[in-house]
């Protein structure tokens, strides 16, 4: 890391950087039925802050505030107009499907368009004009499933605003951030099943897909490419460079298999965790690795019953992928006794993308499973007995990325509606946009945002902790302006820019009452200031004086008695510093160093 001297400490709250544009007003339009759906009459309590009293008014109420948290983030002078209507999309045991959503039109060559014979979705293109191209119309279609409501059999709709829903219910809410983010552009406008591009013409997101195995970025491929690269995981990425600045802040180091004995295959080796069951434990887990043996031909695939229980008990099971479900291979292996499963690919390429249940046929499973490549299995297999190995140690890369980009979901074979418009599954934390519900409400949008950015939306507030100073400069500086070095000072306040970023404070803007802040025995004086929350790219110590020459860190407890801090809109904070009081009427002097990490 490197140091860079903060040379001022603010006296007073600093004036929080904002910008000029105007935020996104999403209007949401109802398009159900009498008495359905968004219009449904029934009683509802109020629950997890939502206030409606019907279940209509509930539902309406998310929809809203899918919409304002989307819009709060977005710039357009023209409303975007989101329908939304309820429908029985079914589902059963083996999966349901929540909802869907897309852009009703898209735009080319419009004024202001970034690029030329390019399609962008309607809600973009407006904002990027300046002006309703569509004024008849609307924006942006959603369809959400009544079924969660009405089967039984399903886990019903969870219609708080606070994203703490139940683990029998689906948080609905999470669902509609989601489909919104289809509407206004993460979606491939490319026939998967041909690779044929809308009107032989790119779209703004396919331009940024890119396989790393071709060395080809999609609009370098012709037709075939294409097709093969929508099911060529792990190999898809996205090369957008704001997500790929920012995913070092918001991603966890990726996990692998280690493989210890025997030395002819020792090595690492990548999976895919298994999308039920409990995930792999953060020390992750050693030992034996025994293949499973069900007494017919296949004898490793587990759709029989397992013949050697005895000798998985305690151990690692392998188990090849076959004809029966996965949840069922891992409830096999863990009533055996296994500690762990792997589950090997059948047909070439990468590990499997593995879904299931958490319950099978009444049983929780406890133990976590992962899938691995053909090829991977076929090395492991061979060399047992006798293979140790450890699953889940941590990578050098980030978690669900491929040659340092964020991968795209590129199952093989393709998911209609799910391949190339998601991000992979691989990626951990979950992010909002991946194929399938997870549990954690990103109300913050996280690399959505970055992900908009990318295809030409003017975000006006990316969020920390993964806004960086690359990111925060995009923002923060007028075009045409040259002095957006971190040691740069363009509006002579004596704040450099990477203090500016530090304090949010406006580059262009000077800030006021930058003198450092004097401490005399007994003033209980309390220091306030504030500033953006700390990006993963800055860290900060205190440094006291008392002289304002030599400097020393000043440490809690000794020089200062605490340091609090209390939220200031999305992206600050406002931190109180409590110093102690000076022995013999000493005057202290108090500034902050900023490391650049």
């Amino acid at each position: 890391m490197k140091w860079l001297k903060s040379r001022l400490l603010l006296s007073t709250l600093a004036c929080l950087h904002t910008l000029a544009l105007e935020a996104a007003e999403i209007i949401v339009v109802n398009q159900d039925s009498a008495g359905f759906g968004f219009n449904d009459p029934t009683p509802a309590t109020p629950v997890g802050g939502n206030p409606g009293t019907t279940l209509g008014e509930q539902r309406f109420n998310l929809l809203q505030r899918a919409g304002d948290i989307w819009g709060s983030f977005l710039q357009s002078n023209v409303p975007i107009r989101v329908q939304a209507a309820f429908s029985d999309l079914g589902g059963d045991e083996n999966g349901t499907p929540l909802a869907s959503a897309s852009a009703i039109s898209v735009e080319i060559n419009f004024a202001n368009a970034p690029q030329s014979g390019v399609i962008y979705p309607i809600a973009l293109a407006n904002s990027l004009a300046g002006v309703d191209l569509r004024p008849d119309a609307n924006d942006i279609n959603v369809t959400i499933n009544i079924a969660p409501d009405t089967d039984p059999l399903l886990d019903p709709w969870y219609y708080g605003l606070d994203g703490q829903a139940p683990a029998d219910q689906t948080d609905l809410l999470d669902v509609l951030l989601h489909e919104i983010g289809h509407g206004l552009g993460m979606t491939s406008f490319t026939n998967l099943s041909n690779g044929t591009f809308l009107s032989n013409l790119p779209d703004i997101y396919s331009l940024n897909l890119f396989d790393t195995a071709e060395q080809l970025g999609w609009g370098e491929m012709n037709n075939p490419q294409r097709k093969n690269s929508s099911k060529n995981a792990p190999n898809l990425v996205w090369t957008g460079p704001y997500t790929t600045a920012a995913q070092a802040s918001i991603l966890e180091k990726a996990r692998i298999l280690e493989v210890a004995t025997p030395g002819a295959i020792a090595g690492e080796y990548a999976y895919e965790p298994a999308l039920y069951g409990p995930p792999v434990p953060e020390a992750g887990i050693s030992g034996i690795l025994v293949p499973v043996d069900d007494g017919i031909a296949p004898l490793t695939d587990a759709c029989e019953p397992i013949t050697n229980g005895a000798g998985l008990a305690g151990n690692i099971a392998y188990i090849d992928r076959g004809t029966c479900n996965f949840d069922s291979k891992s409830l096999a292996a863990q009533l055996a006794g296994a500690v762990a499963v792997i589950i090997a690919n059948n047909v070439e390429g990468g590990p499997v993308f593995m879904t299931g249940n958490s319950i099978v046929d009444g049983t929780e499973l406890t133990i976590p499973t992962i899938s691995i490549s053909l090829e991977d299995g076929q090395a492991l297999v061979s060399q047992s007995p006798g293979v140790t190995l450890t699953i889940g140690l941590p990578a050098s890369d980030f978690a669900g990325t491929s040659g340092g980009f964020v991968r795209i979901y590129a199952p093989d074979p393709v998911e209609q509606g799910s391949s190339v418009s998601h991000w992979s599954t691989a990626a951990s934390p979950d992010l909002l946009m991946e194929p399938f519900i997870n549990p954690v409400l990103r109300e913050d949008l996280d690399l959505s945002l970055t992900q908009m950015k990318d295809i030409g939306w003017t975000v006006l507030d990316i969020p920390y902790p993964y806004l960086n100073y690359t990111l925060w400069s995009e923002e923060a500086f007028s075009q045409g302006q040259v002095l957006t070095a971190q040691g740069d000072d363009p509006d002579k306040d004596g704040l450099l820019n990477i203090e500016e970023y530090f304090f949010g404070g406006s580059p262009e803007s000077p800030s006021a009452s930058l003198a450092p802040v004097l401490m005399r025995s007994g003033s209980g004086l309390e220091l306030t200031y504030s500033r953006s929350r700390l990006p993963a790219d800055l860290g900060f110590v205190y440094e006291v004086s008392s002289d304002f020459v030599n400097w020393d860190e000043a440490l809690e407890g000794v020089d200062y008695i605490s340091e609090t801090t209390s939220p200031l809109g999305a992206s600050a904070e406002l931190v109180t510093l409590i110093p102690t009081t000076p022995p013999g009427g000493e005057k202290l002097f108090f500034r902050i160093r900023i490391i650049v990490q």
